[in-house]
């Protein structure tokens, strides 16, 4: 792993710029991108946990 993401792993600041890059190409960085943009991560994240795990129980259901 480079230097800049093993660093990038200790800087939340940086860590949410990514993410605002990520969900919002076209918009310059604000408190309210930055904001929008961890949320949606969050947001994400929860929703692919709630796939994953309703996916083992049907499994294990039948």
């Amino acid at each position: 792993m480079s230097r800049a993401a093993e660093r990038l792993k200790e800087n939340s600041l940086g860590q949410a710029l990514v993410l605002a890059r990520l969900f919002f190409k076209d918009e310059n960085p604000s408190e309210q991108t930055l904001a929008d943009a961890v949320w949606l991560y969050g947001d994400l994240l929860e929703n692919m946990s709630n796939a994953v795990n309703n996916g083992i129980a049907k499994a294990f259901k039948e």
